[in-house]
């Protein structure tokens, strides 16, 4: 039963961090479109918004990423330990 407790506690919490950043990457990528659409299209600086806005969205894939190699991956690691609880 321990096994149970102890992946519910693990399972829970990544579950909702990883909605977080979701979210978090969604709104910057508005915000880079926001700026973008806000700016005529002969100012001088719109198509580095532009590029900066790629760049931090291509970080933010990179950041999902990770934590999805260093911590689901290790979670489904420790479950395949225990194949019955897995299949529950």
């Amino acid at each position: 039963m321990n096994i149970f407790i102890n992946y519910f506690l693990l399972s829970v919490p990544t579950y909702s961090f990883f909605c977080l950043i979701t979210g978090m990457q969604d709104a910057s990528k508005k915000l880079t479109e926001s700026l973008h659409e806000v700016y005529e299209p002969d100012w001088y600086g719109r198509e580095d918004v532009k590029m900066i806005g790629e760049k931090c969205d291509e970080l933010w894939e990179d950041f999902h990423q990770k934590l999805v190699d260093g911590s689901l991956l290790t979670l489904d690691t420790y479950l395949g330990q225990f194949p019955d609880i897995k299949v529950q």
